[in-house]
């Protein structure tokens, strides 16, 4: 399977995932909410998908490029700054 498709796939099932967790979320929360809460809640939304749009669009393009090994070794890298800092703390 081309790397491409193996990408777009991934994100195509996070969606429901991520949209299901945030209705669910606002189920839960909604005595809670405001009017102005929910004009805040369109606002973050919007922007969210476009801001999402756009680096997975790149992150698609990278690995349609690159393949995973960069990013791979990314993660690896960055797991170990994390764990170095946490051990420091």
């Amino acid at each position: 399977i081309e790397r491409k498709a193996i990408s777009h796939f991934t994100f195509y099932l996070a969606v429901p995932t991520m949209f299901g967790a945030s209705a669910y979320e606002l189920y839960k929360e909604w005595r809670t909410l405001t009017s102005a809460d929910t004009m805040l809640i369109a606002i973050g939304f919007v922007v969210s998908f476009f801001v999402a749009w756009i680096v997975v669009r790149g992150f698609i393009d990278f690995v349609g490029r690159y393949g995973l090994v960069p990013f791979a070794w990314y993660r690896i890298a960055a797991g170990a700054v994390l764990i170095g800092f946490l051990t420091l703390r």
